[in-house]
């Protein structure tokens, strides 16, 4: 017995030689020792011997503690001699413990954060995922697990730019504010905010990233609001003057203007004149119209209303537009139920399919999609034009921004302000040379 096993033990060594080994044993193995000894001597299968393992030790106080014991068997002509090889696991496990209730505090507080947490591999599968992260992207863990993230999540059209910013972060530049819709279980999309950093191993080596988002959707449509509503008051204010100082006196000059043409033949170059004019008067007034529309717009009066019926009406008015004579309209898909304004959602219809009429030269066919998902319906109108640069792209909705010769510019804005009165959203896409196509989002009668 050495130095180092009397103070391991706190025996002397005139305690322990000559006894049974077992005292340093607890139960039950200090009662099995010599069976297990007896065993071995009979057989010759080891169990412990030459193989070494982790065992409880006792210490003359009765203290337990863990001990790696390897035991060597040694020959001499007719007697069998062990050899105990004895170390202190005791710091080691107290490290081993405090790391897994590291591991522990550490795994409960990623699961209970309120920001989704994401683990990617290089190649952008999901190798982990809190909570929060499967509550905001509507799936479980195990749904998710070895899933490719972008397609699986990511709009179509933003895919490119989103798989760009995370082969940065891969390249060690970690990413802080970016953010991109994502499309939910159900079909749904919600806006993520999220920044995201390189995942490194002991060598500091990148093995994967890691993104932490929060769903802003409510927020980015509450700030918007706070926006519109700040400056469409001050346009509804001023839409109020221009009508009361214009559309009055337009309505005057178009009766003096009308009783002054029927004093010529209809024949007349006179005639054709004040046509012109009374043209020119009636285009003055829905411009003024369009302003009050966009500016001052009523509240809307809510109702169940058939979807596919209020395309059909806005769609037949278009088809019998003269300025229109070959333009065909194809509607398709459910015949859903949500809860609206028919007569303002007709007017978002009738100026997104104009809009399409125009982009098709007035000519071929414009497509009208109906999908539903579990809470939204979404139409989808598209023509076959040349789609929308994107330096006039981002302008769209803006009010009094138009491309034409003719027009207020406040088609599009109109119809945005509609959809938003209805708690929708309006939304566009535009693939190289191959026409655009105005998404509308709304809910179903049953949210």
């Amino acid at each position: 017995v050495n130095a180092s096993c009397q103070r391991l033990f706190g025996y002397t060594s005139s305690e322990l030689l000559g006894h049974n080994v077992s005292r340093l044993m607890p139960s039950p193995d200090r009662e099995m020792h010599d069976t297990y000894l007896q065993k071995y001597l009979h057989t010759g299968k080891k169990k412990i011997i030459g193989i070494g393992r982790e065992v409880t030790a006792k210490r003359k106080d009765g203290t337990l503690f863990p001990v790696n014991l390897a035991v060597s068997e040694v020959r001499l002509q007719d007697r069998v001699l062990f050899t105990g090889f004895i170390r202190d696991l005791t710091d080691r496990k107290k490290a081993e413990d405090a790391l897994r209730a590291s591991e522990e505090r550490y795994r409960s507080l990623v699961q209970t954060a309120g920001i989704s947490i994401m683990c990617l591999s290089p190649d952008l599968r999901i190798l982990e995922m809190n909570a929060q992260a499967e509550r905001i992207h509507g799936c479980r863990r195990n749904e998710a697990l070895g899933k490719y993230y972008v397609n699986h999540f990511i709009p179509e059209e933003y895919r490119d730019h989103v798989v760009d910013e995370m082969k940065g972060v891969l390249a060690g530049k970690p990413t802080q504010g970016f953010e991109n819709p994502i499309r939910v279980k159900g079909g749904d999309e919600i806006i993520l905010l999220w920044n995201s950093s390189p995942l490194q191993d002991a060598e500091s080596r990148i093995t994967g990233l890691i993104v932490c988002g929060q769903d802003i959707t409510e927020f980015k449509n509450l700030m918007r609001g706070m926006m519109e509503k700040s400056s469409l008051a001050r346009l509804g204010e001023m839409a109020a003057v221009v009508a009361h100082e214009v559309k009055n006196p337009l309505a005057a000059i178009s009766g003096t203007v009308q009783v002054l043409q029927s004093k010529f033949d209809p024949s007349s170059q006179e005639s054709r004149v004040i046509s012109e004019l009374l043209d020119r008067i009636e285009a003055m007034d829905r411009s003024v119209q369009d302003l009050l529309t966009y500016g001052r717009p009523r509240s809307p009066r809510f109702a169940a209303v058939r979807l596919l019926y209020a395309l059909q009406e806005s769609a037949s008015l278009v088809e019998q537009d003269p300025t229109f004579p070959d333009i065909k309209i194809a509607i398709s898909g459910p015949d859903v139920t949500i809860r609206g304004d028919q007569d303002l959602l007709k007017q978002v219809f009738l100026n997104l399919l104009l809009n399409a009429a125009h982009a098709n030269s007035g000519r071929g066919e414009i497509r009208t999609v109906v999908e539903e998902t579990s809470k939204q319906c979404r139409i989808f109108i598209s023509d076959s034009g040349p789609g929308i640069e994107p330096e006039i792209l981002k302008n769209i909705f803006e009010p009094f921004f138009t491309t034409k010769t003719r027009g207020t510019g406040l088609g599009l804005p109109i119809a945005q302000r509609m959809v938003d009165l209805h708690e929708g959203s309006i939304s566009v896409a535009t693939p190289v040379n191959e026409g655009t196509t105005f998404i509308v989002t709304l809910p179903l009668l049953s949210s």
